[in-house]
Order: structure tokens, then C-alpha cells, then sequence
């Protein structure tokens, strides 16, 4: 009689001794009446005496008999026991065993069955950093296991896809997955499932109302939560009850819901702190000050602060968003020496993040080239093994044809040699075929930086003529509706044709190198200004120019124009009717190291809200924005390639300053 279906279920806790509940119960069965306890049992014990290499030789021992009295099922799911086994030494050599189980699975069409061994393959390749295969390894997974009952795996498989998807901020896709996954059962009957079940579906909402988070439906996150908090009490687990609480929090303090976001953070707080979770401790403390921020408590916010530093300290945390939000609470209590030392410091731990996220990810990279690379030569493994058991064979015919002992010698030999450059050939085919994927990457990347800047251009061509013409129109047009309909047709063009050029900034910015003079910077403010034309008589504002007539600096003089002609086109769209005299202000102050620029204006300001993000592309973080959200992230860009930091806040009297300080090399 079969028995394997019940062999794995509990066989995973020999193959993952030690892991979370989680991780023991990643393989999911389905009933196993009719099915061979005893030999399970007897199994089993076998296995639990073994060390690694010992068991592998006894389960190909045992897929052997069960093939020989062809109980192929039995034999295919301990082909993916044996996969499991393998992956602890060697992801290929796991990976190669459960690539045998999937063909013989489909062949026998045991759908149960291949969609398990499908389901561990996207979790190899996942960690071996093939994002792409491993989602179509799980998607695969997911149609052959709708094809069975087995609600419980077919849960797994969406819960993998939705964590893949959440993980390469593919939001709402990940959301669908999820939605997919927990919808097999409903509540009440998740709260019957068994305790590891009840673990993830209560993850799975969590992750669902962190999706919303991110998409800004805090209403619907607030739903998602509730259920998490449902199998958290149900589950009696304080921890996550805890967790999901300050989580619930978090949004509240978003919505501005402050009396209530208070209570759950403070209960989150209680809890992290029984628990030790001191990232979570710290991390509540910020909230709490931002609350108390929002509330113009400026004292208690300050007092939460210190409490977060305390916890940062004393358990060598790493949280660049203390000092960031610390800083944002300085400019507000009009400390700005103090917030732009704490911001300098926010950016230092940035860049250094940052340089930490590009070594994983090559140590990634550097694990998926190995994944491959052991695939491969598993693959001249088995070719090499082909070539052995045809050297037996000539062995054999050898010792049997002692008349043919010197012909046959020599084949041997022709063999060997040939079995050798086989395998050198082999190898530098892979090595050629590394470096050709390297190329074409690089290539695809440039090709596509091309083809944007020269998509710019080309559109720019028309909009050139649309805007000669929007001028020529309203020169020989009398008619003043004809002439309104001309100048709304050239603002358009205009507004498009700022884009395009930005655009054709960004290939330049990412291409060229900076090419560094000694530079008039008064000329070059001039000249920047005189490409306003009349724009400041027609808004009526007020232009202050302190810069001297023969300051010389080191610098690339396009792109210090990039630079000014961004910011003073910001200063324009963000300009504050409702004042009379609408001021735009350009400073230069040398410093020890270089030289910095100062511009401000006493527009609407930025709010506290958006000015973490006011230099992400295309990002637009006001209703009245006119612009296409590229203006600050080309003055960021450039200025970084300038050597240079820019440093924005809010001034004595409420105007936006923007600091761009250059050093001398």
C-alpha cells in the first residue's frame, strides 16, 4: 500500500530539526488514511539515526525497491524527501533531485505531488536569488494543485507568491495573491485549521493591511489588521497581538486619529518591551514623539526621542529615521543648526545603508552565480558519468577480447582525452555564456538610456513648431477667444516640452562627465535668470541677487545652470498668491572647504509630510504642483555628480531655503 503521503508529513521535522513552526510545517500533505503507517514509522526511525550523507544513501536505496514493485507515487515523493535532504549541503544538488521529481510527476500525473516538488524548486530559486524562475516555478505549482483538494498547500503556494511580490514592491499584485490564498477557507474555518496554518493566515493579513499601507488605504489596512488581531487572540500570542496593535497604531497617527493611535502604541510598547524586541521599542518611541509632534508638544516629543536614543544605544541599533524625524522636530522648534546637523547625519547613514544593500546584493548575486555555475557542473557530472560507464563497457570488452588488449588500449585513451576536452570545452562555453549575459545586461541598460534621451529629443521637435506657431497665431490673430485658445494650446507645449528637456537632462546628468573650470558664478546666475525672461515681472516677484560680480569658483558651469534653473522654477510654481510681494532670493557664502549657494523663496513652503521624498522622481507633493516631479531629483543628481550636497529647510520668517554646498578637491 502507498505510504509516502504520510511519510512526509511528519518526516520534515528530521529534515528542518531546530526550525521555526513555520519553516517545519512548509511541506503540507493531504489526508493519509490508506496509507502505511508502520513502514512510515519504521522509516523514520532509520532516518533519525543517519547523518546527512547516510540518509541520502538510504533513501536512493529505498526509491530503488519502490520503483522495482513499481509503486512509482511512493517513489516520487521520496525523490522530494530526498531533494530536502540534498538542499541542506547544496541547493543544485537539491534542486537537480526535485527537477527529476516534477518530469516523473507529470509523466505519472500525479498532480499533488508535482505541484509540492514545484513549490520547494521556487523556494530554492528564491534563495538562490532567480526571483523570475522561482514566481514561475510557484505559478506552476499553483495550477497543478487547483487541480487537487489540497487547500492547504495551494494556501502555501499563494502566501510564497504574495511574499515574492510584496518583496519587489509589487504591491498590489501581492495583494491579489494573498487575497486568493485566504479566501480557500473562511474565517471561522481557518480557526479550526492547525496551529501552523492559523500562524500564517494570520501573517497573511498582516502582510495584506501592509500592502494597503503602501498604496495609502489606510481604511482597508485597518480591516486586514483586525483579522490579524482575531488568530492572534485566538492563538493566545501576546507577541503578535502586540505587534498588529502598534501596526493599528502606526495608521491611526497617519490618519491624524491621535487619541486612539496613542493607546494601541503605548499597549505595542508594553509589549515589545516584555518581549525584548528593542527594534520594535525604539521604533515605537518615534512614533509616540511624532504624535506628540503633530500635537505641538514639543517638549514630550523631545522626551520620547531621548527615550529611542537610549534603546538605539544600548542594543547597537541601526535606525537612520531617529535621526531624520529628530531633525524634522528641530526646524520646527527652530533649531536649525541642531536640524541640519542631525539630517547630515540621516544622510551619512543613508549613503552608508545604501553601500551595505549593494554588498548583499552582490553577496545575492555572487550565490545565484554559484547556483548556476553547480547546476552546470552537475550537469558535466552526469555527462562525465555517461563517459565513465562507457569506459566500463570498453573495460569489459577488454578483459574479454584478449586479442583486441592493444587496439582496445588505445580506444580507451581516444576516449579519456576526448571525455577531457569535453569538459574544458564545456566550462568555457559556460564561462562565454557568463560573460555574454553580462554584456547584453549592461547593453540593454544603455540602449534603453539612449533610447529615452532620444525619444526626448525627437518629441521635442514638434512641440518646438506648436509653440512657433502658438507665437505667430496670437501675433496675426485679432480675436481674443482665438488668441486664449493659441496661448492655452503654447502653455501646454511648453509645459511638455520642460518635461521632454528634463528628460534629455537626466541622459546627460547619468552619461557626461563634469567638466570642471575656474567660473564667473555671477555671470552664470545672470544667465540663468535672463532664461526666465519675463516670468518675474508677469508673477510679480521680487528677485534678490547677492552674489559678487568676481567670485570665481571650480565648477561645470552646465550643470551648475541645471541646477539654478530647477530651483528657481520650483520657487515659481510653489509662489504664495496670497502675499504681496512674492520675494526670490539667490546668496552665494564661500566656506572653508568650497563655496554654497542659498535660494530661497517665501512661497508655500514644503510641508513635514513630503519633504522625505521631495527628490524622488516624478514624485509631485503638493495639489497646486504644475511641474512633472523631475525638477529637485535633476538637482540632487547633478549636484551629487558636482561633489556637492543639497540640504533644504525651513527659514527664520517660514521661507523654503534650499543649501547646495561643493567642496574643493
Amino acid at each position: 500500500m502507498p505510504f509516502s503521503k504520510y511519510f512526509l508529513c511528519v518526516s520534515f521535522f528530521i529534515l528542518f530539526h531546530g526550525a521555526s513552526a513555520s519553516e517545519t510545517d512548509s511541506l503540507f500533505i493531504p489526508n493519509a488514511s490508506g496509507y502505511n503507517a508502520d513502514f512510515f514509522r519504521t522509516l523514520r526511525q532509520k532516518l533519525a539515526k543517519l547523518k546527512t550523507d547516510q540518509a541520502v544513501l538510504l533513501l536512493n536505496e529505498e526509491i530503488t525497491k519502490q520503483e522495482a514493485k513499481r509503486e512509482y507515487r511512493n517513489a516520487v515523493n521520496l525523490k522530494i524527501v530526498l531533494g530536502l535532504i540534498l538542499k541542506r549541503t547544496s541547493n543544485a544538488d537539491g534542486f537537480i533531485k526535485l527537477q527529476d521529481a516534477i518530469a516523473e510527476a507529470d509523466q505519472k500525473q500525479f498532480l499533488y505531488e508535482k505541484a509540492l516538488a514545484l513549490f520547494e524548486s521556487g523556494r530554492i530559486l528564491l534563495a538562490s536569488g532567480e526571483k523570475t524562475k522561482a514566481l514561475e516555478s510557484f505559478l506552476k505549482a499553483e495550477e497543478a494543485c487547483a487541480k487537487t483538494s489540497e487547500k492547504a498547500l495551494l494556501f502555501q503556494i499563494s502566501f510564497a507568491i504574495a511574499n515574492l511580490q510584496y518583496s519587489s514592491d509589487n504591491f498590489e499584485e501581492a495583494l491579489l495573491a494573498m487575497q486568493n490564498g485566504v479566501s480557500i477557507y473562511s474565517i471561522e474555518e481557518w480557526l479550526e485549521q492547525e496551529d501552523y496554518l492559523q500562524f500564517d493566515v494570520m501573517r497573511a493579513f498582516n502582510t495584506m493591511a501592509l500592502c494597503h499601507l503602501q498604496m495609502e488605504e489606510f481604511d482597508e489596512a485597518l480591516d486586514n489588521y483586525k483579522v490579524s488581531l482575531i488568530f492572534a487572540e485566538a492563538r493566545q500570542d501576546e507577541f503578535w497581538n502586540g505587534l498588529v496593535t502598534g501596526n493599528m497604531g502606526h495608521v491611526l497617527l497617519r490618519q491624524n486619529k491621535l487619541d486612539t493611535a496613542e493607546t494601541l502604541l503605548q499597549y505595542d510598547l508594553e509589549i515589545s518591551k516584555k518581549y525584548k524586541a528593542f527594534s520594535s521599542v525604539a521604533a515605537t518611541y518615534l512614533s509616540l514623539a511624532q504624535l506628540h509632534q503633530k500635537q505641538n508638544l514639543f517638549q514630550e516629543a523631545e522626551k520620547f526621542f531621548d527615550s529611542a536614543s537610549y534603546v538605539i544605544n544600548s542594543n547597537n541599533l541601526s535606525l537612520p529615521s531617529y535621526f531624520k524625524r529628530r531633525s524634522e522636530l528641530a526646524y520646527e522648534m527652530r533649531k536649525y543648526k541642531t536640524a541640519i546637523d542631525l539630517r547630515n547625519i540621516y544622510d551619512r547613514m543613508a549613503d552608508s545603508l545604501s553601500g551595505i544593500k549593494k554588498s548583499k546584493d552582490l553577496a545575492l548575486l555572487n550565490s545565484n552565480f554559484e547556483f548556476l555555475s553547480k547546476l552546470e557542473t552537475v550537469k558535466l557530472l552526469e555527462k562525465e558519468n555517461l563517459l565513465k560507464d562507457e569506459e566500463l563497457k570498453n573495460k569489459n570488452l577488454i578483459i574479454f577480447g584478449g586479442t583486441f588488449i592493444t587496439f582496445l588500449a588505445i580506444a580507451l585513451s581516444v576516449v579519456v582525452i576526448r571525455s577531457n576536452r569535453l569538459k574544458i570545452k564545456l566550462n568555457k562555453e559556460l564561462e562565454r555564456e557568463v560573460e555574454k549575459r553580462t554584456r547584453r545586461l549592461a547593453s540593454t541598460v544603455k540602449e534603453l538610456d539612449t533610447f529615452i534621451y532620444r525619444l526626448s529629443h525627437d518629441f521635442r521637435r514638434p512641440l518646438t513648431t506648436l509653440i512657433g506657431l502658438d507665437s505667430l497665431g496670437r501675433t496675426i490673430s485679432k480675436d481674443s477667444e482665438t488668441n486664449d485658445l493659441f496661448s492655452k494650446v503654447g502653455k501646454t507645449a511648453k509645459q511638455m516640452d520642460r518635461m521632454l528637456l528634463k528628460m534629455t537632462y537626466i541622459h546627460e546628468v547619468n552619461t557626461l562627465e563634469p567638466t570642471i573650470t575656474q567660473t564667473n558664478l555671477r555671470e552664470v546666475v545672470e544667465e540663468v535668470i535672463a532664461g526666465f525672461g519675463e516670468d518675474f515681472s508677469a508673477l510679480k516677484t521680487q528677485l534678490i541677487v547677492n552674489v559678487p560680480d568676481d567670485m570665481i569658483v571650480s565648477t561645470d558651469p552646465r550643470f551648475l545652470q541645471l541646477i539654478l534653473t530647477n530651483l528657481i522654477e520650483n520657487a515659481f510654481i510653489f509662489v504664495d498668491e496670497g502675499k504681496d510681494k512674492p520675494i526670490i532670493s539667490i546668496g552665494v557664502k564661500p566656506t572653508e572647504g568650497g563655496w554654497k549657494i542659498l535660494i530661497s523663496d517665501n512661497g508655500v513652503g514644503i510641508s513635514p509630510e513630503v519633504r522625505s521624498r521631495i527628490y524622488e522622481p516624478f514624485f509631485r507633493g503638493s495639489s497646486i504642483s504644475q511641474g512633472n516631479g523631475l525638477g529637485l531629483y535633476l538637482v540632487k543628481k547633478a549636484t551629487r555628480r558636482l561633489r556637492g550636497k543639497v540640504v533644504d529647510y525651513a527659514g527664520d520668517h517660514g521661507e523654503s531655503v534650499f543649501m547646495l554646498e561643493f567642496f574643493v578637491s
